[in-house]
């Protein structure tokens, strides 16, 4: 089946249940990374492009001005962004967010101010040597300090990936200190910029991952627990983005492995502003926002995810019945990680910069 990007919304849909059909049996793999525990299976089976998005929820990452996402008439233009501040090295506090500047937005009302991030890194730091390991506090053993590719200052990480990329093989990681994350330790936002050189091709259907939020889930009541989990955003092939929660039992068996989708897509061959927001203290707890644009399908309070759910052995369907909880977060996962039902992947370099983590919104930085 090909797939394109130019498709109607009906086509969209006719997609969506095509997809839901044949999504099972991928594995995302167990593949240890930068010396840490074996990454959970799962993610091939991911039932829906589609989601349901709820209405009539306000709240977005890009109408509060760091104030965690509260809603907003929206609507009207933004002012001018603020001027971009001097970017420090990795780890360094960053200077000065834009609001409605530089990075496209495509409506709503931007945010005009923001809080400085807790963490940031544009690898422009004497310690990002060009062709070295990306420097601490990240680990892994892929993503490369590159001076052919950038988005601000003069280098970027580069992530070459070949074949599947599945077990997060494709991947390089950050640990999450406490302090990013709020007094409840469970308000994080990650923003980065990433570009791709092609878009993942496959004989077949994959899904994909840019970014993961790695950590353990537990219900409310204390009774139900996700292991080896995770909170990612990427792509149904190349015909939406995607939204997704995996886990699985003490035995390692998944029994969580649902997802969401948006029309909007990450093309290549250019930049993109990513920003995830997990943030318990929000009424909508989950957001995404795409070049400052929010992603509607991804934003949502934790209790009413409406998301569909793998069905396949060995997936079990939705062993939360709906509910997202925001996870023990304990570190990020940036590149490429792809799962394909059937088929071998073409995965694309994918190039990463000006990473930050706050507890508030966070917004794009200045255009360069």
């Amino acid at each position: 089946m090909t797939l394109c990007s130019g498709i109607s919304r009906a086509a969209f849909v006719a997609m969506s249940v095509a997809l839901a059909a044949g999504c099972g049996g991928g594995s995302e793999g167990g593949g240890a990374e930068g010396g840490g525990g074996a990454e959970g299976g799962g993610g091939g089976s991911e039932s829906d492009m589609g989601g349901k998005t709820q209405g009539g929820q306000g709240g977005s990452l890009v109408a509060s001005g760091g104030s965690g996402g509260k809603a907003d008439a929206g609507g009207s233009s933004g002012s001018s962004g603020g001027a971009a501040g001097a970017a420090g090295g990795n780890g360094g506090a960053a200077g000065g967010m834009t609001g409605s500047g530089g990075m496209p937005n495509a409506g709503g009302k931007p945010a005009t101010t923001f809080k400085t991030p807790k963490f940031s890194a544009n690898f422009d730091g004497a310690d990002s040597v060009v062709g070295q390991k990306v420097p601490s506090p990240f680990t892994g053993s892929v993503g490369v300090i590159d001076n052919t590719m950038k988005y601000s200052g003069t280098k970027s990480v580069k992530v070459p990936c070949t074949g599947e990329g599945s077990g997060d093989k494709c991947m390089f990681s950050l640990p999450l200190k406490p302090e990013w994350l709020g007094p409840d330790k469970k308000s994080m936002y990650t923003r980065f910029m990433v570009h791709l050189d092609a878009s993942p091709t496959t004989s077949s259907r994959v899904h994909w991952d840019l970014v993961k939020v790695h950590g353990d889930f537990k219900s409310d009541d204390g009774k139900t627990s996700l292991h080896n989990g995770f909170i990612s955003v990427g792509g149904f092939s190349n015909v939406s983005t995607k939204f997704m929660i995996f886990g699985a039992d003490q035995g390692g068996k998944p029994t969580e492995d649902c997802s969401k989708a948006s029309p909007e897509l990450i093309t290549p061959k250019k930049w993109h502003c990513i920003e995830l927001k997990i943030d318990a203290q929000d009424i909508l707890t989950y957001g995404v926002t795409l070049n400052q644009s929010e992603l509607q399908p991804f934003s949502f309070p934790y209790t009413n995810a409406a998301a569909n759910c793998a069905t396949v052995p060995p997936y079990v369907a939705d062993v939360f019945k709906g509910v997202w909880y925001v996870p023990a977060m304990s570190r990020l996962g940036f590149g490429f990680n792809s799962v394909s039902n059937g088929g071998a992947v073409s995965a694309p370099t994918v190039w990463i910069d000006d990473v930050a983590v706050s507890d508030s919104p966070i917004g794009c930085p200045a255009a360069p």
